[in-house]
């Protein structure tokens, strides 16, 4: 099916021009047909009119043969032209005279000869169709025989043939013109579109700042690009808003939380606490550190949403991977963490900022992974790029699902809940850290095997690999 507006417009374009086109020359063909038509009608009119004023009707009939076969071709010949047959009769429809250049031929005059007024109709002969004009002629009022006068078609069949011709030949060629020019017409008026689509396409987000900025478009394309540009404004007011409450709300609520969470961890040291009490403490405790958890991953968000430049030194991927290790030893103890491959590498990035992402990685592997399980990290050069890698021996994530899980707030319904999977930041996180690096994240899941989440990033020094 043809959707597109280009392919739409051009087919109609090149229809509309091409019905016209047909139009104009069928119009043409039938109007020389009728004027070259009309032309000869006329001369066969004139020439039966001179013949009728003018030819002996009762001196050539004392001529003729009772039985028509002598008959007079002189004396009409001075009456024909080239290309104009000329035949006379008496009233009783006898042959008077012909011209010579009928030759053997002779018109049927049963139709012509059986009526006494002017007749004008066209005849087929072995030869051709030919034009027949019959005009009765008369004396003081009476009449005194018939006069024919015929000339052949031909010429007017061979001059419409030639111009059919033309205007077939002329008519493809000017449609084949009219398909492409009509396709780079359109193509013109629908470059502003084109445009308009590209700045669209770049606008996330992260980059509602952007504007369409089109070169002279049509009017009505510019007030389309006009209105979109006001509803960008609009986005880009409303998200900035959102990211300052987000940003503004989080501030406000760290120093509370803190002093919550503070002053129940005092509390706590009490000796003389009832175990109720001891256990209502250490549950504000616990959810006040979530809390606090969850307020800083939504300040990290709120910068990467204002794309602000991260801090970048040189971080050696290698020590930072052995750093993670030994902190997440901590995190379960039925789970085990490990090191598989380790090469060294250098980026330029924020160190604080990658160990988060692996902290996070780790975090949820060793979440998702049961009793028993194995967590481990790795890290690989290849083309350029380091990727750190952590594997765990989880139930792995359905193909469905991995197109979401870097979503925020977004979690596996199967697996997390609000105190055992967290908030459902981690991961989106982890992406944008990820990308503000320039690198990105990859994930690989096998039902029932577990998954691996790579950390991918450009590494900017030479790389020792260690066997």
């Amino acid at each position: 099916m043809l959707r597109g507006i280009r392919t739409r417009l051009t087919l109609w374009l090149a229809g509309l021009i091409t019905a016209c086109i047909v139009g104009f020359a069928l119009v043409l063909y039938l109007a020389v047909g009728q004027v070259l038509t009309g032309n000869l009608d006329r001369t066969l009119r004139v020439q039966a009119q001179q013949v009728a004023g003018n030819f002996d009707f009762g001196g050539s009939e004392s001529q003729g043969d009772p039985t028509g076969q002598h008959v007079d071709v002189t004396s009409i010949d001075q009456f024909a032209t080239a290309g104009i047959f000329i035949e006379t009769f008496n009233t009783r429809g006898r042959l008077l005279a012909r011209s010579s250049n009928m030759s053997r031929a002779r018109l049927s005059l049963s139709l012509g000869a059986a009526r006494p007024t002017p007749r004008l109709w066209t005849q087929a002969t072995a030869g051709g169709a030919v034009r027949v004009y019959t005009l009765p002629a008369s004396r003081a009022g009476l009449p005194v025989g018939l006069v024919m006068v015929a000339a052949s078609l031909n010429g007017v069949t061979d001059t419409t043939h030639a111009l059919l011709l033309l205007l077939i030949g002329g008519g493809l060629t000017a449609v084949m013109l009219v398909v492409v020019g009509s396709g780079v017409l359109v193509r013109h008026g629908l470059r502003s579109l084109d445009e308009m689509a590209e700045v669209a396409e770049s606008i996330n987000a992260h980059r509602l700042d952007r504007r369409l900025d089109l070169r002279k478009p049509p009017r009505e394309v510019a007030r389309l690009a006009g209105a979109f540009d006001t509803m960008l404004d609009r986005l880009h007011e409303a998200f900035a808003a959102q990211r300052r409450f987000v940003a503004d709300a989080s501030h406000e609520l760290r120093t509370p939380l803190a002093i919550v969470r503070g002053r129940s961890e005092v509390l706590l040291l009490k000796p003389d606490l009832d175990p109720e009490t001891r256990e209502g403490l250490a549950l504000v405790r616990d959810e006040t550190g979530r809390m606090g958890r969850l307020v800083a991953n939504l300040l990290l968000l709120a910068r990467g949403d204002e794309a602000r430049a991260i801090d970048r030194r040189p971080v050696e991927l290698d020590g930072l991977l052995l750093e993670v290790a030994r902190q997440a030893h901590g995190l379960s103890p039925t789970v085990r963490i490990a090191i598989g491959h380790e090469d060294q590498a250098q980026i330029q990035g924020d160190a604080d900022l990658i160990k988060q992402v692996v902290l996070n990685l780790v975090d949820n592997a060793v979440t998702h992974t049961p009793p028993g399980g194995l967590v481990e990290l790795s890290l690989t050069v290849a083309d350029g790029e380091a990727r750190l890698a952590v594997r765990d021996s989880g139930p792995g994530i359905a193909p469905e699902e991995i197109e979401h899980i870097f979503e925020r707030f977004y979690r596996l319904d199967r697996a997390r809940g609000r105190h055992t999977g967290g908030a459902g930041l981690g991961l989106a996180i982890a992406r944008w850290i990820g990308q503000a690096h320039g690198g990105r994240i990859a994930v690989e899941s096998t039902l029932g095997q577990g998954s691996t989440f790579i950390v991918i990033l450009p590494i900017s020094n030479q790389t020792l690999t260690i066997p």
